[in-house]
């Protein structure tokens, strides 16, 4: 009996199965051999090598969806859910604040800063004025408009604080970050990471 190597076409398919099929196999053998033969991907190979190809096949599958949805699951999460936004309000800002040579609400305030609500020219920023007492240095001190007093403007948590000079020249611009701003605590620092903590002590 002549027999065709593995994998020679003979009747238009490719046959993989144990022994290949010549032109003597008929009948019988035929049909024995057929009961344990499958179509996969127009090739004819056996039942138990058809089953693992179709585990593979389904594995990648698997394996692909999973990659996807941990990425979509991911590229959500950066989306749509980005940190709060953190906004306050210059009318929360106004008042007089103080604060102590040491650190604490407790601490006899020395160093102050009111925020009022006086506006230049521009209508774009507001007046206020800082002094240190420490220093024999009171409010009624101040010339207005000159040393110690400063214009400023707070845009969600970005405080900018323009302060003036008794010859009408005006500083560099500031700006701040405002990490803290309640009824009776501001905090807030600058690009140096030096932070500037006080309490409220009077109103406007």
């Amino acid at each position: 009996m002549y027999h065709r190597p593995l994998g020679d076409y003979r009747f238009g398919y490719w046959l993989l199965g144990d022994e290949a099929m010549g032109d003597e196999v008929i009948g019988k053998e035929i049909t024995q051999n057929i009961r344990n033969i499958c179509v996969f991907q127009k090739k004819l190979v056996t039942l138990p090598r058809f089953i693992y190809l179709q585990n593979c096949r389904m594995k990648k599958k698997i394996s692909f969806v999973s990659i996807l949805a941990i990425v979509a699951i991911a590229m959500t999460s950066c989306f749509t859910n980005p940190e709060p936004e953190v906004v306050f309000t210059e009318a929360d800002l106004l008042g007089l604040w103080g604060r102590g040579k040491a650190a604490g609400q407790d601490s006899v305030p020395v160093k102050f800063v009111r925020f009022t609500g006086e506006a230049d020219e521009s209508g774009e920023y507001k007046y206020g004025r800082q002094w240190d007492e420490s220093e024999d240095i009171y409010e009624g001190d101040l010339k207005p408009y000159g040393n110690g007093w400063f214009k400023y403007k707070l845009v969600k948590n970005d405080l900018t604080e323009i302060h003036l000079m008794d010859n009408g020249d005006a500083d560099i611009p500031k700006v701040y970050i405002v990490e803290k701003l309640t009824e009776y605590e501001l905090k807030y620092k600058d690009d140096f990471g030096k932070t500037h903590h006080y309490y409220k002590c009077g109103e406007n």
